[in-house]
């Protein structure tokens, strides 16, 4: 059943308007009576029913509440300094697929792109699209995403748990940090193409971080991101 997400609370009867009504009434072709779950902005969740279509808008009327599932107990946030091209955009949509609650996109000293004010808008703004989707398709709820933030101000508030990934670490496994890991909030920190520098990775060790391997392969930052996200869900037991 297709879900949809609703700017509101839930009531009896709303309106879908925008890209989700005009999804339902063109590509879906949906009919009265079609059943869809819709999740409001407090995270409640319902069965409602198509009940009419206005010019600009689909009319749903509330079935049932339902609960919640496959929501991850874990609350994993992923930190990823700015790609080039599309790959921050595919990173975030297969971390949203696996479940991450939030994402936050870093500039880092050896990202590439260079963003002005108004296109970090624009770039956060398409992050939380592709998120919204990806959440649509997985059954899952949208994670936060930030506004474009430097290493530095991310570092100013230290997450618990912060899990980053360094090319000059060799012996510590992923497997073996999580096993240290107290609590379900964990952030997992992934650099640019060229990695972190050395003083950037002495920096986070100093505010908490706790450097990591995913083993002797060398990763496209992507990869990289995208493995650790799966690897840390099924190490927590999400993905049984």
């Amino acid at each position: 059943m297709r879900r949809l997400f609703y700017k509101g609370v839930l009531k009896e009867e709303i309106e879908i308007e925008g890209a989700d009504a005009h999804h339902l009434k063109t590509v879906n072709r949906a009919k009265l009576n079609d059943e869809i779950t819709v999740v409001d902005d407090v995270n409640a969740a319902a069965r409602m029913q198509i009940a009419g279509f206005t010019d600009n808008g689909v009319l749903l009327k509330l079935v049932e509440k339902i609960p919640l599932i496959g929501e991850s107990k874990t609350k994993l946030t992923l930190a990823l300094a700015l790609l080039k091209g599309d790959k921050t955009d595919t990173a975030a949509q297969k971390a949203t697929e696996l479940g991450v609650s939030r994402i936050i996109p870093l500039i880092t000293e050896r990202v590439v792109v260079k963003l002005d004010e108004e296109k970090r808008k624009i770039k956060r703004n398409r992050l939380e699209k592709i998120a919204t989707e990806a959440a649509k398709q997985s059954g899952g709820l949208p994670p936060e995403v930030f506004p474009i933030m430097s290493l530095d101000e991310f570092l100013k508030t230290p997450p618990k748990n912060l899990i980053f990934f360094y090319e000059n670490e060799e012996n510590v496994s992923l497997k073996d940090t999580l096993s240290n890991v107290k609590g379900d909030d964990i952030t997992l920190l992934i650099g640019a193409e060229g990695g972190f520098s050395a003083s950037e990775a002495e920096n986070i060790i100093k505010n908490g971080g706790a450097a990591t391997t995913l083993g002797r392969r060398i990763l496209r930052a992507e990869t990289a991101a995208i493995t650790a996200v799966a690897l840390t869900m099924y190490e927590r037991g999400e993905l049984r």
